[in-house]
Parts: structure tokens; C-alpha cells; sequence
């Protein structure tokens, strides 16, 4: 019986002759499908510009830099999230402060949003995590207090609030195309605004910034293959049953991530090879989400724990359960040969030196449960069973054991 590992990138039938088509071709680093895929994207999301980046992070680095944030002023982020976020943050020099998360959400606390508004706050960083949007009231708040607002949208494609796309709510947003995400083209991010000089101001910061090779750009697409084939795989079920500890495991991801990106902010032009990619994703993204959706929610329908509070316009990124401790139902779960995440293989705490207890309770309790295309009927129903019987053994939930 196979293992089942906790991701795999996102990809659609025929990439690979895509991917292969215009990366042979002449066009394979400028061309018409990038100003395509901008349009189209913008179109999406309802904004006036929308500017393919070689990252997620690059796209929030621009809006950073135009908007003036440095150490003498300061932008509010979640506690709870990428710690590139908190590696760009630094790099650029800016100051900024953490907010509290609400456990049952993964979101902003907007109680402790609003207690950490000072004079020095100048923005936000509208950090919609997992799938679900940031509450309402974070934006509400912001706006009163005249806060900019920069969406972090990297983990929403498609998703939307009050019948308005996420990324069309504030003065900026990004959303990111790296391997693990709902779009994938082998890394790449947007940026998206209404504003006509940040437009401007992101166009000719990228007309300096040099072209990835054919090398890279090859390895980009290596990396996706080998995370899916190689590493996770390799790691889960050889690896852990010798290294136990879930954070040593994320040390020694970090630690590869360093040698080949040292610094987070060296970024290349986003690839037409990328941006082909990335249309034909976007054309089916609707399809991607209901797929998603369903594999979900047969899950959460045969299981009695917990899970992440889900809205009408939030989407599956992640599948989060919520349980007592995180890493004893990983630990169980293996057993049966099902990988998840949990601790900082999910999300990692920015300063867990401050008071955050939401950001340190999901660490703990959040445990991310496979949820991508090529899991079949067979594969959900072995998951259901498992978590039903690892439920049972470490709570005593007999209940959750008979079903399924």
C-alpha cells in the first residue's frame, strides 16, 4: 500500500509540453502570454494593473518600497505566518509589530489589532492565511485609522469576500505561484493595485532586474518534480522515524532553502515560459477549487475533530484540522502511512518570544491533511480511517472510530 505524502504541486493535464514548448522557443523569457496572463489576471481580480513577479515576496517588496515603510514608521502583521515575511521585513529594514491570530480562523485577531495601532502605524499587511479572508473589521479598522493596506493573498486564488475578490480590497496585493499553491508556475508571484504610480513605479523597478537563464528556469521546474518524487516523500516516512523532531525537520529545509536563496530579496523577471503556465491554470481555476472543496469535505463529513472555520468564498489552500497536539496525531498518522504537517511545516510564529496565545495554540494544534488532485476515493477513505483511529487512540473518541 502506498504512503501518502501531505502535498504535491499543483499541475494540470498537458504542462509538461507546455512548459517544454515555449521554453524551447525563442520566447521563452518575453512574450505575449505575460501581458496575457497580467491582463487576464487583473481581470479577475477587478484592479486596473496587474504586474507578473519572479515571487509572491517580490510583488510585497515593491509595494513596501513605494509606499515608504522603513524603521520610522511601522506596518501591523500576523504573528502567525511565512517566515519570509519576517526575512523580507528585515532585509528592507522596516519595523513592524505582531498581531494575534484567531485559533478558530488562522486570521488577525481584531481585538489585538486595534490595541497595537500606534502613531508610528502606517499599514497593514491583510494577511488572508490558509484559505480563509481576514475578518472585515481588520479592513473596517484600517481604514478608519487611514492605514495602508497591503493584501497577502498567497494562499487565496479565487477565494472572495462579500462577493468582492480578495485583492481588490485594499491599496496593494500579491499573490504567489510557488510550487506548493493553488496556481504553480514553479515560483512567480503578482502584484496587483488601482494605483496608476505604483504601476509605474513596480514596471520600471523590474526593467532593471535581470532575466532568470535557461538553467534556471529548467531547475525551477526540477525542484517542483524532485519536492513531489523526492524530498517529501524520502524525508516523511525514511527520514522521521530516525529524526523525530518536526522542527528539526523544517531546520534542515531552511537550511537547503539558504544555500540556494541566501538572501530573500534577489529576485529575476517573471518567464512567458511561467506565464503560459499560469493562464492555463487560471482558465481552470474554478474547477481546482470545487476539487479541493469536495476531497475536503468528504474528510470533515466522516471525521469528529475539528477543523478550520471555513466561509462562503474561502478556499481549501491547506486543509487544516485542529487537535489537542498536533505532533502525537502526526507521529500516529505515519503509522498508517499517511503524512501531515504540523508546527512550522505548516506556519511558523514570528516572535514567539511575545505574548500571541493564538499564534502559539495553532502551532501546536493545527494539522495540515493531504489535499491535491491526484488523491483518489480509496486514498480519502484510508484518511478518514486513520484520523478516526488515531482520534480514538489519543482522546478516546470511539464515536469518530465507527464511522467511515
Amino acid at each position: 500500500m502506498r504512503n501518502i505524502i501531505r502535498r504535491k504541486s499543483q499541475t494540470y493535464p498537458g504542462y509538461l509540453n507546455d512548459f517544454w514548448k515555449t521554453y524551447s522557443s525563442s520566447s521563452w523569457f518575453q512574450g505575449d502570454y505575460i501581458n496575457h496572463f497580467n491582463q487576464e489576471y487583473a481581470k479577475k481580480i477587478g484592479v486596473k494593473h496587474a504586474i507578473a513577479t519572479s515571487y509572491g515576496l517580490h510583488a510585497m517588496s515593491l509595494a513596501l518600497d513605494f509606499y515608504n515603510f522603513n524603521q520610522d514608521n511601522e506596518i501591523l502583521i500576523p504573528g502567525y505566518t511565512a517566515m519570509v515575511v519576517k526575512r523580507c521585513l528585515d532585509e528592507m529594514n522596516i519595523s513592524y509589530q505582531c498581531v494575534d491570530i484567531e485559533l478558530t480562523r488562522g486570521t488577525m485577531c481584531p481585538l489585538d489589532f486595534e490595541k497595537k495601532i500606534t502613531p508610528k502605524t502606517k499599514g497593514v499587511l491583510v494577511t488572508h492565511l490558509l484559505g480563509n479572508s481576514c475578518s472585515k473589521e481588520i479592513i473596517q479598522i484600517a481604514r478608519d485609522h487611514n492605514l495602508l493596506i497591503i493584501e497577502d493573498c498567497a494562499h487565496v486564488h479565487g477565494a472572495f469576500t462579500n462577493e468582492r475578490p480578495l485583492g481588490s480590497l485594499g491599496d496593494a496585493a500579491f499573490f504567489s505561484f510557488s510550487y506548493s499553491k493553488i496556481i504553480n508556475t514553479y515560483t512567480g508571484g503578482m502584484l496587483l493595485t488601482n494605483n496608476d504610480e505604483l504601476r509605474n513605479f513596480a514596471l520600471k523597478n523590474l526593467a532593471t532586474t535581470p532575466f532568470p537563464t535557461r538553467k534556471q528556469l529548467l531547475r525551477k521546474l526540477l525542484l517542483g518534480h524532485a519536492e513531489n518524487f523526492v524530498a517529501i516523500p524520502l524525508v516523511t516516512f525514511l527520514c522521521a522515524p530516525i529524526i523525530k523532531s518536526n522542527h528539526l525537520l523544517k531546520k534542515i529545509k531552511n537550511g537547503l532553502n539558504y544555500l540556494t536563496r541566501k538572501k530573500v530579496l534577489n529576485f529575476f523577471q517573471y518567464s512567458n515560459t511561467q506565464a503560459l503556465q499560469g493562464l492555463k491554470q487560471l482558465g481552470q481555476l474554478e474547477t481546482t477549487l470545487k476539487r479541493k472543496s469536495d476531497k475536503a469535505r468528504f474528510i470533515e463529513e466522516n471525521t469528529s475533530i475539528k477543523y478550520l472555520e471555513r466561509k462562503d468564498g474561502d478556499v481549501y489552500y491547506n486543509h487544516i484540522a485542529i487537535v489537542p497536539d498536533a505532533p502525537k496525531y502526526r507521529a500516529e498518522l505515519l503509522k498508517y502511512g499517511i503524512d501531515t504537517g504540523c508546527g512550522n511545516s505548516i506556519m511558523e510564529i514570528m516572535r514567539p518570544e511575545e505574548n500571541l496565545p493564538g499564534c502559539l495554540a495553532a502551532h501546536k494544534s493545527y494539522l495540515m491533511i493531504p489535499n491535491y488532485d491526484s488523491l483518489t476515493k480509496i486514498d480519502l477513505e484510508r484518511i478518514v480511517k486513520a484520523i478516526n483511529a488515531t482520534d480514538a487512540l489519543l482522546c478516546g473518541n470511539s464515536s469518530s472510530s465507527q464511522q467511515a
